[in-house]
């Protein structure tokens, strides 16, 4: 899946389009290794994102844990917009040298083979034509 996923169902109407202004930073690390138990390193990052409709106080602060009523956009009014951020440091099983396989995990290797064929055949035409 590529982009946000969809908001969950609420009691809110949701044919309005909503904003995600509330993102939750999820930071993944892993210690460094066994002669230094005291050092991490971060080996993945989750964002998720929400629509929060958020109200200032008087010192123009908000609470961010204060609502769980969604941001709706409108085409009649000005809409104010606070964006907000949770950091979340998660422990991971992950180790530092395969930090990457779930990114590059392919599940059919033909088809990554297919695209990188494909992908270099337009520079040969060009470069046989120039």
């Amino acid at each position: 899946m590529y982009g946000w996923p969809p908001p969950p169902q609420t009691k809110y109407n949701l044919s309005k389009p909503q904003l995600h202004n509330h993102y939750i930073i999820q930071v993944q690390y892993h210690p460094a290794d066994d002669e230094h138990p005291d050092e991490f390193r971060v080996v993945g990052v989750i964002v998720y994102g929400l629509s929060r409709k958020y109200t200032l106080n008087d010192k123009k602060e908000v609470n961010c844990k204060a609502t769980t009523e969604p941001l709706v956009l409108s085409w009649d009014h000005e809409s104010a917009v606070t964006y907000t951020y949770d950091v979340r440091w998660t422990y991971s099983t992950v180790e530092w040298a395969t930090r990457w396989d779930n990114y590059l995990h392919v599940y059919d290797p033909k088809i990554h083979w297919f695209r990188c064929a494909t992908a270099r055949r337009p520079r040969k035409l060009v470069h046989n034509h120039g």
